[in-house]
């Protein structure tokens, strides 16, 4: 579904596409976090792609404390895209978008919650990412999703014909050619 979610926001617009990225693969929360960051001046300054790394300062969270979101190969795929990190009138956007996908407020944070702890299986790094509790991540997020899930979530990028698409695993063995069967 996060990749239907992420097709559809990139045929819009890859602005829209870019906000909905940093729901999803930063676990960035939506309305006042998403608004803040994706302003033109705090974009340029708080999102560092050469880097990989968001900050999250302590005026921008929700919980007034700054976080360091890692910003991994799909999200940087996103990122890269033409334009500004929100749409022009991104509010009316994001929330149509929603509305339109019957997506809830927080479904794709939650969403990066979940895969990051299954995928990294430490309450502590994904609550220093998604700047919560250990005990949130626990009751909320852990246990969620299975590995086979995960995986390929973390390969979600952009593409042009359908807007996105879940990239090959670079770690999955190669297809071998079978030998033609010898006549007899």
């Amino acid at each position: 579904r996060a990749c239907e979610v992420m097709a559809a926001a990139a045929k819009h617009s890859p602005s829209l596409a870019k906000a909905y990225a940093l729901m999803l693969f930063a676990g960035v929360r939506p309305d006042g976090e998403l608004f803040k960051l994706g302003r033109p001046e705090n974009a340029a300054r708080l999102i560092n792609t050469r880097t990989k790394k968001i900050t999250i300062e302590q005026d921008i969270s929700k919980v007034n404390d700054i976080r360091i979101v890692d910003i991994c190969d799909s999200l940087a795929a996103w990122l890269a895209l033409d334009g500004p990190i929100l749409p022009p009138n991104a509010a009316r956007h994001v929330k149509a978008f929603r509305a339109d996908q019957k997506l809830s407020a927080d479904v794709c944070r939650h969403t990066f919650c979940t895969a990051h702890v299954t995928t990294h299986g430490s309450l502590a790094a994904t609550a220093l990412q998604a700047g919560n509790s250990e005990a949130i991540i626990k009751k909320h997020y852990y246990q969620h999703m299975t590995t086979d899930e995960a995986t390929p979530f973390w390969r979600i990028v952009p593409d042009g014909k359908l807007g996105a698409v879940i990239a090959p695993d670079p770690n999955a063995p190669k297809p071998t050619k079978k030998a033609p069967a010898k006549k007899k």
